[in-house]
């Protein structure tokens, strides 16, 4: 819990530092225990899905698809693209199993294209 200061935010600066091992852990464990993405619910439609973080701007999907399909069967690969057809530098890619996503999930960072990526599972918008 974060208290107030007695002479009030005004002028101070808190620094949050995440342990990045921990978090990575975590999401992990959260695969593992998320029953969305447990392959005996029957949903098979959510298992798999990943975020990537820090995409060259000159990835295509098919360079992301051939750098993931060492990790398993890709169902599908998206990068994000703006109105002018241009990169965002980020995208999603989903597996046919749950393991392959562990797998990708178990490495920190990714080298795709000459750039540092991180995979993340991303956060949903609708409610649980």
């Amino acid at each position: 819990k974060l208290y107030p200061p007695a002479q009030g935010w005004d002028g101070i600066t808190f620094i949050v530092v995440f342990d990045k091992k921990r978090t990575r852990e975590e999401e992990v464990v959260k695969i593992d225990s998320d029953p969305k993405t447990s392959s005996s619910s029957g949903s098979s439609d959510k298992v798999g899905d990943l975020i990537i973080l820090g995409l060259n701007y000159k990835a295509t999907e098919d360079d992301v698809k051939q750098y993931f399909k060492q990790y398993g069967e890709i169902k599908t690969c998206e990068i994000k693209k703006d109105y002018s057809g241009n990169s965002r530098g980020f995208g999603f890619v989903s597996f046919v199993n749950d393991e392959s996503a562990k797998r990708v999930m178990s490495e920190t960072y990714h080298n795709i294209l000459g750039r540092k990526c991180e995979v993340r599972i991303p956060k949903r918008t609708e409610p649980e």
